[in-house]
């Protein structure tokens, strides 16, 4: 695609069917029935700050940084896996994290108050429906004794798996020529055609060749869980994590940002160009005694 073409409209979704994944030499269900309890899934999402009740830890006084995850959805989009064929009901079953779909599992409150739940915020309650990417995040957890084993009351799931990663990665190779262009316009274009793409085909009744809620659920889920894994793994090496927001933003101290960017081996990597999907980059900087009062 030319570069002006991108500017003026970067269709993503008419992209996905040039980028079909086949199986079988078949493309995918475009629109299938979807789950009847397609509408009652949990997508983890956050607004959370640290609660500020001990000063023993926190960097008072310091600045803090916000960090934007660089392509967040391109990377899930990337390496989701997703129902190649339609949903159906398998009932009760063990938990696969090879199988797409939706799953129906205890929820659980979470005890470490250094991170929010993987859940996310949410009003607790006994079960909840969840997709794969969420209830794979889980089942790790499960297994290193931080959540109760996951166990499976209800399932709608399918085998017939594919992924979108030939689309994805069309699309991640434009995003780098937008940045090696250093051109601002060509790369919003482009995010907004990916991120354009993942609404249009979770919402039903859109005109468009594709409606695969459960596509722009996994997409979601992946990214969520994606970002819980890095912000955990901050906390595990001792970083304090002050907020997370927008599913995307971590907060740290600015003390902390600058020691990671000396480092290539740090349980993130800043990448203030944005290059490489997977990294960070910092999105503003804050007076700790503004960050607090806002």
């Amino acid at each position: 695609m030319h570069q002006t073409e991108v500017k003026s409209t970067y269709r993503a979704l008419d992209m996905l069917r040039a980028h079909a994944p086949r199986r079988g030499g078949r493309e995918p269900f475009w629109r299938p029935t979807p789950a009847p309890i397609a509408d009652q899934v949990w997508e983890p999402r956050w607004t959370w700050r640290l609660p500020l009740t001990s000063t023993d830890t926190l960097p008072i006084h310091q600045p803090v940084e916000t960090l934007d995850a660089n392509g967040l959805f391109l990377a899930a989009i990337c390496s989701v896996e997703v129902a190649h064929g339609a949903l159906s009901h398998t009932r009760r079953r063990r938990f696969d994290r090879a199988v797409p779909g939706y799953w129906l599992v205890d929820w659980a409150p979470w005890p470490d108050d250094r991170i929010v739940s993987p859940l996310g915020s949410r009003t607790p309650q006994d079960r909840v429906w969840l997709t794969t990417p969420t209830v794979t995040l889980l089942d790790q957890l499960g297994a290193d004794g931080l959540w109760p084993r996951v166990n499976v009351h209800d399932s709608w799931t399918t085998p017939d798996r594919c992924r979108l990663r030939t689309w994805g990665e069309r699309m991640r190779d434009d995003r780098s020529r937008a940045l090696a262009h250093a051109d601002p316009q060509l790369l919003a274009a482009v995010k907004l055609g990916y991120s354009t793409a993942v609404t249009l085909m979770g919402t039903p009744g859109k005109h468009t060749f594709v409606s695969r809620p459960d596509w722009a659920q996994h997409i979601r889920a992946q990214a969520s869980a994606s970002v819980w894994r890095r912000a955990y793994a901050c906390v595990s090496a001792g970083i304090v994590v002050l907020g997370m927001g927008q599913v995307d933003e971590l907060t740290l101290s600015r003390r902390d940002t600058v020691r990671l960017r000396r480092s290539s081996t740090g349980p993130l990597v800043i990448d203030q160009q944005g290059r490489a999907l997977g990294t960070w980059k910092g999105k503003r900087i804050d007076a700790w005694s503004s960050w607090v009062a806002a």
